[in-house]
């Protein structure tokens, strides 16, 4: 038989498999999250539907994975150590590049998710604002109906003293009454008055009529706005045509009574009225008519102003659009801040205050030499008490640095 020299052979092994260690677990674990919060937000941020949407937002969530976990690994495995001994520009870039990552993808993740809700938002608070000009302009509009008793007040009086003057002749004092030249310039003025007046009560009821379309306009707004079946895309063009219908209305409703005629009916009735032959008369009547003047007037006076302005019709929401809304959508951006750079800033700086500790066991800083005075003393000192100086004792010692561990492993109690 053979002599074999060596010993049965060994079975052979495979090498053992590389895991995973707890921090390279932790990042991957948050960039597939990272993934699937901003595959789900990408496709409310590009628009679209149909499979070529849903592939974009797939390589925008898979290529957000791998840089989220491809930096953050980086930093946390090679730029971590490099920190602790001693490269401080390794700390710079690693805490920047996990910022402006993070900071990227939170703002894609946290905007995606919320866009939808905030053009609701944006769509219902315009549709507040739109009730509260119209419901500012419906008050100013009755405020003006005031004029209408006012010039009503106006037909009335000169109506009386028209025909006053056709029976006995009571404003001019002079013959039985009949169609004279007074008379004639009452009719004329009670004619002017009347014309003013019927624009007037026209108004008035076109008013109403405005305002019971303004409602139905405000009401089919509101309706659209919380119309489920409806997409928001449609809304948009929807709600636009609604709020110029508004504007329309409301711009009737501010001429449907005519101010700027009372305005000027009243400057006419303050003129006076000049009849020949008849001072007296005259006098007597443009008293009358300057006081109706002034009453117009005064009620015009009292109209208040519109509504102010109306308000813009909103654009279409953009991402930075949805930062003013992030008080109201706080949950979601905490979740995002969190997963997408919160995390990986605390995992970097609990792997750096690790490694810190670690070499600091190993290898602890030397303890500074003495200054010369000190040495001094310590000569002075052996010489008076006979010692060498090697036996006095180190009359000063090494501090801990600020917010440096001392070797037990507790930290100094002044810091």
């Amino acid at each position: 038989m053979a002599n074999h020299e060596h010993g049965p052979s060994e079975p052979i092994r495979l090498p053992p498999r590389h895991k995973f260690s707890f921090q390279q677990t932790l990042l991957l674990f948050c960039a597939l999250a990272s993934a699937g919060l901003l595959f789900l937000a990408v496709p409310n941020l590009i628009g679209g539907t149909g499979i070529v949407a849903w592939i974009k937002a797939l390589l925008l969530a898979l290529a957000g994975m791998v840089v989220a976990y491809g930096v953050n690994r980086l930093a946390v495995e090679r730029g971590a150590p490099l920190a602790v001994i001693g490269y401080a520009i390794a700390a710079a870039a690693s805490v920047i590049s996990i910022v402006i990552v993070g900071a990227g993808l939170f703002m894609a993740t946290y905007s995606g998710l919320v866009i939808k809700s905030v053009s609701q938002l944006r769509l219902e608070e315009h549709g507040d604002a739109l009730s509260e000009y119209v419901a500012a302009s419906g008050q100013a509009a009755s405020q003006s109906a005031r004029v209408v008793p006012a010039i009503a007040a106006v037909v009335a009086d000169l109506t009386a003293k028209r025909d006053c003057e056709v029976r006995s002749s009571c404003i001019s004092g002079s013959g039985n009454g009949g169609r004279g030249p007074v008379a004639r310039v009452l009719e004329e003025r009670l004619g002017r008055a009347e014309a003013v007046a019927g624009q007037v009560t026209a108004g008035a009821a076109a008013r109403m009529e405005i305002a019971g379309r303004l409602e139905a306009l405000l009401g089919r707004y509101q309706a659209i706005v919380r119309a489920s079946d409806i997409s928001l895309e449609d809304k948009w063009p929807q709600l636009r045509g609604v709020d110029g219908q508004i504007r329309q209305a409301v711009s009737e409703l501010g001429e449907a009574i005519p101010g700027s005629l009372i305005a000027a009916f009243a400057g006419e009735l303050a003129g006076g009225i000049d009849i020949p032959g008849r001072a007296d008369a005259s006098r007597q009547f443009a008293a009358v008519l300057r006081g109706h003047s002034g009453t117009l007037r005064s009620v015009v006076g009292s109209i208040p102003g519109g509504g102010g302005p109306p308000p813009t019709f909103p654009s279409q929401v953009g991402v930075s659009d949805t930062l003013t809304y992030i008080g109201h959508f706080a949950p979601i951006a905490a979740i995002a801040g969190v997963v997408e750079l919160v995390f990986p800033l605390v995992l970097w700086i609990y792997t750096y205050l690790m490694l810190r500790w670690a070499a600091y066991r190993i290898a602890p800083p030397e303890q500074r030499r003495r200054h010369e005075d000190d040495e001094a003393v310590a000569r002075l000192f052996a010489q008076a008490s006979g010692r060498a100086e090697t036996d006095v004792p180190e009359m000063t010692k090494r501090r801990p640095a600020r917010g440096e561990p001392r070797r037990n492993g507790h930290y100094d109690a002044e810091h």
